[in-house]
């Protein structure tokens, strides 16, 4: 099997390597030919074609013969070709693993383009110029993050960094201070008051501005179709913990268990973080999980809490006072006490607020 490379080498290639061991300059190059500094740069690059004039002027001041640099010349156009064509056909399987279809319904591409076309939309939305520029940054995939998942539906590697990449796309525009791990810590038992609004745009954007305040960065996006996480927690380069939601089941209790979930990670775990989807059942994976599971736990209702909530009666009313009493809305008293098996899910799911999805990508609205 002979494996050809992914690459063209212009003529100009040769034409550098012998104007180095002969000690020939640009100038005097462009000079002896006849054309200019600039006309010589594109020649080095590939942007020239080499007639039989050229060639020959090549052949007298450079060396070999002028069909060699003819040669030479056809043999880059023909490569040129085929990595182009292997290039184009990589980068249509690239467009079709994506989530194309929820690109269009959020807005980041055109509905009805071709694959080719598309993709140069999909680049942009991965902040890429080129397919090589995405290679070189995604192709990595998304080991490096933490992954809440249901085990109800299949996942898709793409699909969650689309999702990921939507969060980059917020944070990429705040302005973050340098993280403080102490003052995120202590805000924590205060930023469950926020669970309080109904609206959901009110509630993140509450949350996001006392996040920020400690240099963390809370984003979120809806999922799009392949994508099962509920939350992430990443590391930017400027060092700020970046905090992603995605909404999924669409109720404030499991929007603010998976918060304090990633908090955990953020504060326990430094950024060392396993995706669900590549570590298998058990050890490590197991730990961290469980760990930021208690520690969201803990968050939102005190251990020493549970035993007042065992003497009281399970009503209704009951439940809107002492979910009060611990600064939680109601709803996510009802979301622990079916996560313990106290209650059957959806007895008291009257108490959650609901939400739905509609046409902004980034938060839902009420339902």
């Amino acid at each position: 099997m002979t494996l050809e490379p992914n690459w063209a080498s212009p003529p100009g290639a040769t034409i550098e390597r012998i104007m180095s061991s002969r000690e020939i300059s640009y100038d005097d190059l462009a000079d002896a030919l006849n054309i200019t500094r600039s006309e010589i740069s594109d020649l080095i690059a590939g942007d020239v074609r080499i007639d039989e004039e050229l060639a020959e002027l090549l052949s007298d001041v450079v060396g070999s013969t002028a069909r060699f640099w003819i040669d030479r010349d056809r043999k880059f156009e023909c490569e040129l070709r085929r990595v182009t064509t292997d290039q184009a056909d990589e980068l249509i399987e690239w467009v079709k693993s994506l989530p194309v279809s929820s690109l269009k319904e959020f807005g980041f591409t055109t509905k009805g383009l071709r694959a080719e076309v598309a993709a140069k939309e999909i680049l942009g939305f991965f902040g890429c110029k080129t397919f090589a520029d995405w290679n070189a940054r995604y192709r990595a995939g998304v080991t490096d993050v933490a992954f809440r998942t249901s085990s109800a539906f299949q996942s898709d590697d793409m699909a969650i960094l689309v999702w990921r990449r939507m969060g980059e796309i917020q944070f990429e525009k705040m302005n973050l201070p340098p993280y403080d791990p102490k003052l995120f810590s202590a805000m924590l038992p205060e930023l469950k008051k926020l669970s309080a609004f109904k609206n959901p745009d009110t509630m993140v954007r509450k949350l996001r501005a006392q996040c920020k305040e400690a240099g963390v960065a809370v984003t979120t996006a809806r999922a799009p179709k392949g994508c099962r996480a509920s939350g992430a927690a990443w590391w930017s380069d400027s060092g700020n913990p970046i905090i992603h939601l995605s909404f999924r089941h669409l109720s404030n209790d499991h929007f603010w268990f998976t918060f304090y979930h990633e908090c955990g990670h953020v504060l326990l775990h430094q950024g060392d973080f396993v995706d669900i989807d590549h570590d298998g059942e058990g050890g490590v994976y197991d730990r961290i999980e469980n760990e930021a599971n208690s520690f969201s736990s803990a968050q939102l209702i005190p251990e020493s809490g549970w035993d007042r909530i065992y003497s009281r009666s399970l009503s209704p009313k009951s439940l809107i006072r002492t979910a009060r009493e611990f600064d939680i809305a109601p709803g996510i008293l009802a979301g622990q006490l079916e996560k313990k098996g106290i209650v059957k899910y959806g007895r008291f799911s009257f108490l959650k607020h609901r939400y739905r999805w509609n046409s902004d990508p980034f938060v839902p609205e009420v339902k």
